[in-house]
């Protein structure tokens, strides 16, 4: 499961994603609709989304510099340029990473709800 999890990451469809985690495309249907490899895929998804900010948040520091020693006369507009284009990636990272935990736990919430009412649905 983890490795049709990690080849969803790059994969365009299902089923480029079974052919690179080298399985069946009917069992990547069947892991796809199981609630235990959604969570997987989920924490794999979340985890390289994690990975990426911390990348583009490592950054920061030498933007944040490039623009202070621009202040002081020493650089040149294109180190300027990408100095922004780092804070500004990082920022709306940041801003999205906020988004996708809110969204998560909204998830969680709907999922709890739903298998809630499922069971009292069940008793007699």
């Amino acid at each position: 499961m983890e490795q049709l999890a990690l080849a969803r990451l790059h994969a365009r469809s299902l089923m480029e994603a079974a052919a690179a985690a080298n399985i069946h495309y009917m069992t990547a249907i069947k892991y796809s609709k199981d609630p235990e490899y959604r969570a997987l895929e989920a924490k794999v998804r979340a985890d390289c989304w994690n990975e990426a900010i911390n990348r583009m948040a490592g950054q920061l520091t030498h933007g944040l510099e490039t623009l202070h020693s621009v202040m002081d006369g020493n650089a040149d507009s294109a180190r300027v340029n990408a100095a922004r284009i780092i804070i500004e990636m990082v920022s709306q990272a940041v801003t999205l990473d906020g988004l996708r935990k809110e969204v998560s736990d909204l998830r969680a919430q709907i999922e709890a709800q739903t298998a809630s009412e499922a069971s009292t649905e069940e008793m007699p």
